[in-house]
């Protein structure tokens, strides 16, 4: 299962005040207790929700989602399978076709070759005029594609797709296929929330999200199903807001395959996040089923272990960068009694560097920042392990079990995020 690690920088951290362009709706109350509603199977009807969809009072203007799909690249094959033009940043024809075919891009020390003719110095766009799809490395997208060069002097590929096709792609990415329709829903509203915060607090200039689990896992049109896209539509325009300094927000929805026990505060693992009630962690227990509730011990000799950290690391943390051999790993800092929130690292000669254990998780793949350290005389071994992701928001496979057990899409929703808001944005 892709996991969505959705790393967000001071993008998450901002509000922009949406007073009078958002009607609030019925507030997600609390649910009743799960133990409770775990208790009483026959009656879980009454656990539902039976509130009707949000209505906004008016419509809300959404740009197209910016989606990075690949970056640093030199060459690339774009096949586009009807009419399209090439246009520049001035929105100026460079090329029309009427047929569709395959494009060879390539980055020269003029600029970006198009089948070997110099079409742009610095960015152009291919745009499909009809209902034609993009394929680009092998896989199909919605829109149209911008190429430009980045700060490093490659290719950077995004993609522009309208926000709701985008969510049943995401959909399809981020969720097994055999989830229930409920989870769906709520998988739905979680993704469209944390897009749409981005889109209306980042300033990232030319991308919003990347396609691949550091942000939403995208897959293009190949991603979307039946199921994906009666999820979208069911709850077309909805997305999770809270309130704060008077000011209604869009919710920075984060979420996370398998919490393992309970969902940690944002700000635990994000530091300058707001301390906000739909993101302080639940105390719930329900992903059992997954098969990443717990995870075998990791093995790193430490020579290996060092030059891992060093190169994903290292750049940007000089004390690090500044260790001899490594001696020992220790969890200095706990978030909730459970996860590891900082690791010391020590060398042979008694200097250290701090990390932050997402950072560590990150840099060796680790499944979560639920673990225990054990320093052996070559080998550092992470054990204990459980959940899969970062914890924080919405448990996906608890949300699963929710599910099944009759909770509707709005009361999973309140479970995860309490004190959010339900409204159609548009």
């Amino acid at each position: 299962m892709n996991l969505a690690e959705l790393s967000s920088g001071p993008g998450c951290t901002v509000g922009l005040g949406l007073e009078g362009s958002l009607k609030k709706t019925r507030r997600i109350s609390s649910p009743p207790p799960l133990s409770f509603c775990l208790a009483v199977l026959g009656m879980l009807t009454g656990c539902n929700g039976s509130a009707q969809p949000p209505r906004a009072s008016r419509a809300v203007p959404v740009r197209s989602v910016r989606v990075k799909l690949l970056e640093d690249i030199k060459l690339l094959d774009v096949a586009v399978s009807g009419a399209y033009v090439i246009t520049n940043d001035q929105n100026n024809i460079l090329r029309r076709s009427s047929s569709g075919g395959l494009l060879k891009l390539r980055r020269a020390d003029e600029g970006i070759l198009v089948n070997g003719r110099l079409l742009a110095r610095k960015s152009l766009y291919i745009k499909p005029t009809s209902f034609t799809t993009i394929q680009v490395a092998g896989q199909k997208y919605r829109g149209y594609l911008r190429m430009l060069i980045n700060q490093h002097g490659s290719l950077l590929a995004i993609n522009h797709v309208p926000l709701e096709p985008y969510i049943a792609s995401v959909l399809g990415g981020e969720l097994p296929s055999y989830f229930h329709s409920q989870a769906f829903r709520a998988q739905a509203v979680a993704a469209r929330s944390y897009v749409l915060h981005r889109m209306l607090n980042t300033n990232r200039g030319d991308w919003d999200v990347s396609a691949g689990p550091a942000s939403q896992v995208y897959g293009g049109l190949n991603s979307e199903t039946d199921m994906t896209t009666r999820a979208q539509r069911k709850t077309r325009g909805q997305v999770l807001v809270y309130r704060s300094g008077g000011r209604e927000q869009v919710l920075c929805a984060f979420y996370s395959s398998t919490c393992g026990g309970g969902t940690q505060a944002v700000w635990e693992v994000k530091k300058g996040f707001p301390h906000i009630e739909p993101l302080a962690g639940v105390k719930i227990d329900l992903c059992q089923a997954s098969p990443y509730y717990t995870w075998e011990k990791r093995v790193w000799s430490k020579t290996d272990l060092r030059r891992a950290l060093l190169a994903k690391l290292g750049p940007r943390n000089t004390s690090l960068a500044r260790l001899g051999p490594i001696k020992t790993l220790q969890v200095s800092r706990w978030t909730d009694g459970k996860r590891a929130r900082q690791v010391t690292v020590v060398d042979q000669r008694g200097r250290k560097a701090v990390v932050s254990a997402e950072q560590l998780r990150q840099a060796l793949q680790l499944r979560s920042t639920w673990f225990r350290i054990e320093n052996r005389p070559q080998e550092i071994w992470f054990t204990h392990g459980r959940g899969w992701g970062h914890g924080m928001g919405m448990c996906q496979f608890g949300a699963e079990k929710m599910a099944q057990l009759g909770y509707d899409y709005k009361k999973i929703l309140a479970t995860y995020y309490p004190g959010s808001e339900l409204v159609r944005f548009y």
